[in-house]
């Protein structure tokens, strides 16, 4: 624990995972919880469980602020807010700790940093939706074959690619009416456009054809 607790507090906060933090805090307070019991008849052994726990005991409650400073939904415009509300720059790249943080007074902000690392989330959400949206048509291909022998050639269009893009329609949709669209407002209403479109020529085109 000793080890353990010198390294999440001194090592760069870029260089430490806080969900594995969490994770090992919660195995070891459970592990110090038996030690004390199974120790009972012996008090050297069983004191030195009891002061690991109480040391555990003060490390958790900052364990939600250790997660909103590494939450990964975490951008510039963020940071940036977090400053302009509490007076405090923080520059990781400077091999910013999580000592440091507390002592710059990170702490005593912590709410103001938990709503803020919960909107970064639920934007980082929809981030990764359209990202996940416009990389599933990287591969997608509307085959074209010989129509009998007209020399012309007519599109076959998958039901698969129907699916995708009748899918993608609605869950664009769905994200735009999101209160936390608003830095990729751009990109979705553009993306959505780009899909109606799509959907419309295959339309026309089966029509036609």
């Amino acid at each position: 624990w000793l080890r353990a607790h010198e390294i999440w507090m001194d090592n760069p906060i870029n260089q430490i995972d806080a969900e594995t933090i969490e994770h090992t805090v919660s195995d070891m307070y459970k592990m110090m919880v038996r030690s004390i019991k199974t120790f009972a008849d012996i008090p050297t052994m069983q004191s030195v469980a009891i002061e690991i726990k109480n040391q555990i005991d003060e490390f958790k409650p900052l364990i939600p602020l250790l997660l909103a400073l590494k939450n990964p939904g975490m951008k510039e415009r963020h940071w940036e807010q977090f400053e302009q509300e509490t007076g405090i720059l923080l520059d990781f790249s400077t091999g910013l700790t999580f000592q440091d943080c507390l002592t710059m007074g990170v702490g005593e902000h912590a709410d103001i940093m938990g709503h803020i690392a919960d909107k970064a989330t639920k934007e980082y959400a929809i981030e990764q939706t359209l990202n996940k949206m416009i990389g599933e048509w990287e591969d997608v291909k509307l085959e074209l074959t010989p129509y009998k022998t007209t020399g012309t050639y007519i599109m076959k269009v998958s039901d698969e690619i129907q699916q995708l893009l009748d899918d993608q329609i609605v869950l664009t949709q769905q994200i735009s009416f999101s209160p936390f669209k608003g830095p990729f407002e751009e990109l979705i209403d553009d993306w959505e456009e780009k899909l109606k479109i799509t959907a419309y020529v295959i339309e026309e085109w089966m029509d036609v054809q």
